[in-house]
């Protein structure tokens, strides 16, 4: 008898909210024994460190989620899962509620889940309108912000998906990010104004979590545009130094004179014969001619995929169609310093998923498909055979030396048992087949992009060189896309200053796009390349450049100064008195006693006065970013 008693006498000691769920929804620990549920309020639960909710999502209807409860008993959290069990939603404060809305790719049954703890709560489930289905291709949704609003969408292989959000940002904050299943951020915008837009290019199809986020959690009304469909690249902007004009037919051609031409050139083609093959290269192709023979006395194509092919042009003239005249001229190659050619819209191709980018020791580098054929890496015990489809990089370091990157990240060294390898190249209409030998090349990665910021597999290479006592975790987030200022910052403090530079880095820190990321990566690049530490110091004197310029590349050094750097090129900056002028007015600005009492001695006698106290701003900073091709290209 006593033992029959004893669950009744337990459920009877439970406070009421927890006898009334367990009368209610229990047992529901998992998705398979989740509770069937209706929309609306339901007071009084107690989540026993877990609790699934199962209930349908007509198609068109937008679930908004919410729990209520007490933080300082336990810090639940809220999820909500799809039908197959994916992760489409979550929210993961550090407030007594948590809050999301999901607008499911496809109208059925969903799952919502209450866990991390043992407290009671309140639920609140609604459904309401999700907006209009846009033009094909494309939705759009109109909502307000539940203050964390999340769309799952499928991207098929080598597609991509552009979001868009539009809104006051007066009336409310918005970010938007895209995130994979797992909480990786794939991409993410988070500005100023009144729109933010993010774009991500899958190589695997996947599901993609589209998350718009209330910087204070609170509600705000916006109109998400969001499409999937075949990557295509923003058109080359700027190409040899100069900014590419909008616009077919607006091609400016450089004479030697000094003078620029703005016209239409005719020519259909351009032939280029390089060291490793003779290529014709399509006029539409092309983004610039680069004919001023700075380097090695060749000339190069570069075309509107960043692809550079360097040797000598074998197209005597362009014929031009300039708008004064009604005829066109022809203009001798020898003429001419570069052609840059306007932008026409929708230029680049989409490159193959199986393609591969090659970067050459002669500075060319293009996308194409490399061929392994009987490859083996010698590691010294083993052969190992390689197939480029188990590949993501090749570094070549001389004398047949490499250093291969895995997809899984591990890294393999040893020699390279070929004296050929084969790129099919596309800079026309046919395929070009040319073999290199493997002294000739720098680098083979998958993927075919064009230049710009390093890939995870030779980002890790870089780290490897630079930091290899780096924390596991540090490296993990800044190879795969959790690269913050933060993080990046952590790496400066241990990589060791020296002076011969890392061109990879170097690439890496051209191609980035957010400002302070890369200006917190710029920062790594002074600690070991004193070629760029040296211009940042010429630049500092050069009166007839932008005051605005000059202060970003004096911030730089002070900034190098201050995060334990070398403390030589402020010194070499006071050595002028314009670069003393801006040294120590940043230095005053600061009002930094560590930072004055260290650099202080090396102005006395090189400064004579000048504005004063005079901090750059983010604007100085990017302007530096900006002109950074150009100073490192100056000779």
């Amino acid at each position: 008898m006593r033992r029959a008693l004893a669950p009744l006498l337990a459920l009877a000691l439970l406070p009421a909210g927890a006898q009334a769920q367990q009368d209610r929804f229990e047992p529901n620990q998992t998705r398979r024994t989740a509770a069937r549920i209706e929309p609306g309020d339901y007071k009084g639960l107690s989540c026993n460190d877990e609790d699934w909710y199962a209930l349908d999502v007509p198609a068109g209807q937008r679930l908004e989620v919410q729990i209520k409860f007490s933080h300082a008993e336990a810090d639940l959290e809220l999820e909500v899962h799809d039908g197959r069990g994916r992760l489409l939603a979550w929210s993961r404060g550090q407030k007594d509620e948590e809050v999301l809305a999901l607008l499911p790719p496809a109208p059925g049954p969903v799952y919502v889940r209450v866990h991390n703890g043992r407290a009671p709560y309140d639920l609140h489930l609604g459904l309401v309108p999700a907006g209009a289905a846009g033009p094909a291709g494309g939705r759009t949704a109109q909502a307000v912000c539940w203050g964390s609003d999340w769309y799952p969408v499928d991207v098929p292989a080598g597609q991509q998906v552009r979001a868009e959000l539009t809104f006051r940002h007066g009336e409310g904050d918005l970010d938007l990010a895209l995130v994979a299943a797992d909480g990786k951020e794939l991409a993410e915008s988070s500005g100023e104004d009144d729109r933010e837009e993010a774009v991500w290019t899958a190589r695997e199809a996947t599901l993609v979590l589209v998350h718009v986020k209330h910087v204070h959690r609170a509600r705000s009304p916006y109109t998400l545009r969001l499409e999937v469909g075949a990557a295509a690249a923003p058109d080359l902007a700027q190409v040899l130094r100069v900014e590419r004009p909008d616009g077919k037919g607006r091609d400016l051609l450089e004479l030697r004179s000094g003078d620029v031409l703005e016209g239409t050139v005719l020519n259909e083609s351009f032939r280029i014969v390089t060291a490793y093959a003779e290529l014709e290269v399509p006029a539409r192709r092309v983004a610039g001619l680069d004919l001023e023979r700075r380097v090695a006395d060749v000339e190069a194509i570069v075309t509107v995929d960043e692809d550079r092919f360097s040797g000598f042009l074998r197209t005597d003239s362009l014929r031009v169609k300039l708008p004064a005249l009604a005829e066109p001229v022809e203009i001798r190659r020898e003429r001419l310093v570069r052609v840059v050619f306007g932008r026409r819209g929708g230029e680049r191709r989409a490159p193959p998923l199986d393609g591969h980018r090659v970067v050459l020791h002669s500075g060319d580098e293009f996308s194409g498909r490399a061929r392994a054929t009987g490859w083996t890496l010698d590691l010294g015990f083993a052969a190992l055979p390689v197939a480029l489809d188990q590949v993501e990089s090749l570094a070549f370091e001389g004398d047949g030396v490499v250093s291969l990157v895995r997809p899984d990240r591990t890294v393999l060294r040893g020699r390279l048992d070929t004296e050929v390898i084969e790129v099919e190249l596309t800079p026309g209409e046919r395929p070009v087949l040319v073999r290199l030998h493997p002294e000739r090349l720098a680098l083979l990665r998958r993927g075919g992009g064009g230049a710009g910021a390093l890939g995870p597999a030779e980002l890790l290479q870089v780290l490897r060189q630079l930091a290899p006592s780096a924390p596991r975790a540090l490296v993990r987030e800044l190879t795969e896309g959790g690269a913050t200022v933060e993080r990046v910052n952590q790496l400066r403090a241990i990589v060791s200053v020296r002076d011969d530079g890392c061109p990879p880095l170097l690439r890496h820190v051209m191609g980035l796009e957010d400002r302070p990321v890369q200006y917190a990566w710029l920062q790594v690049l002074l600690r070991v390349d004193r070629r760029v530490r040296d211009r940042l110091v010429r630049l500092c004197g050069e009166d007839h450049e932008d005051r605005r310029l000059r202060l970003g590349a004096a911030q730089a050094l002070v900034d190098l100064a201050g995060g334990d750097g070398p403390v030589q090129p402020l010194e070499q900056a006071c050595g002028a008195p314009a670069g003393a002028e801006l040294v120590f007015g940043i230095i005053m600005a600061t009002n930094d006693d560590v930072l004055m009492q260290r650099l202080m001695p090396l102005l006395r006698g090189g400064w004579r006065g000048g504005r004063g106290a005079e901090a750059p701003g983010q604007r100085e900073k990017d302007l530096l970013l900006e002109a950074l091709p150009r100073l490192l290209d100056d000779k």
